[in-house]
């Protein structure tokens, strides 16, 4: 038996697909920029001066 999917069904896993690749795509994105202002107000804790603490860079590897 073969699965042959019609034009409209194509198109609509398709579309799932892509929209799932954008969701997860999205919340990395989110992930990332709460750690880096997690990081941030960390830093000011520590590092009052905005100069000093704009000069300190926090490399992280994303596995």
């Amino acid at each position: 038996m073969l699965l042959t999917l019609s034009l409209y069904q194509n198109l609509l896993v398709s579309t799932f697909f892509i929209v799932g690749l954008l969701a997860i795509f999205l919340l990395i994105r989110m992930i990332k920029m709460m750690v880096d202002h997690q990081i941030d107000d960390q830093m000011a804790k520590m590092i009052p001066l905005k100069s000093v603490r704009d000069k300190i860079r926090v490399n992280l590897r994303w596995r």
